[in-house]
């Protein structure tokens, strides 16, 4: 069986074609195999913000994370062949999305909190009424460029939640 390579780079969430923005950062990984099953638990990327990590082929999942600034990426899925390197783009996680995500699950139930009943079933309307205001409250502190690099904005998110409702 070849080994193969995965090529891991921790990009810039506000300008993705770039890594991330300081490489004073020194980030880790941990690697799941596709079952949930643990493969590599903090592994310190050599680079910093970057590395090669030999693998068997198969399918995993990747997370990566700095605490010198509590910086969280998206889960990323990757597929890898016998002796192939592919390349493992990881975009840090603004909290100001983080909060959206919140939001959207709080408002629409698309968290299943169990096999029966979405996360929006299971908290009582008062504690959802309360805990919608104050995100959409603090979110007015954070700045509004931390949200996606894509060309979507914040108001047409906002529009197309409000649309589905």
């Amino acid at each position: 069986m070849g080994y193969s390579i995965l090529g891991i780079v921790v990009r810039d969430s506000r300008k993705p074609c770039a890594q991330y923005f300081s490489t004073a950062h020194t980030f880790w990984v941990d690697i799941w195999n596709c079952d949930g099953t643990s493969f590599i638990k903090a592994h310190r990327l050599a680079g910093r913000v970057h590395d090669q990590i030999k693998v068997p082929p198969g399918s995993y999942i990747i997370q990566g994370y700095g605490w010198c600034r509590n910086v969280v990426t998206d889960l990323v899925m990757v597929n890898v062949g016998c002796d192939e390197t592919v390349c493992v783009n990881l975009l840090p996680t603004p909290v100001r999305l983080c909060w959206w995500r919140a939001l959207i699950g709080l408002n629409y139930g698309t968290v299943v909190a169990s096999p029966e009943k979405s996360a929006k079933e299971m908290i009582p309307k008062e504690l959802a009424d309360r805990l919608d205001k104050l995100l959409r409250e603090a979110m007015n502190y954070l700045p509004k460029e931390d949200m996606l690099p894509v060309g979507i904005t914040e108001e047409e998110l906002r529009k197309r939640m409000d649309e589905t409702k």
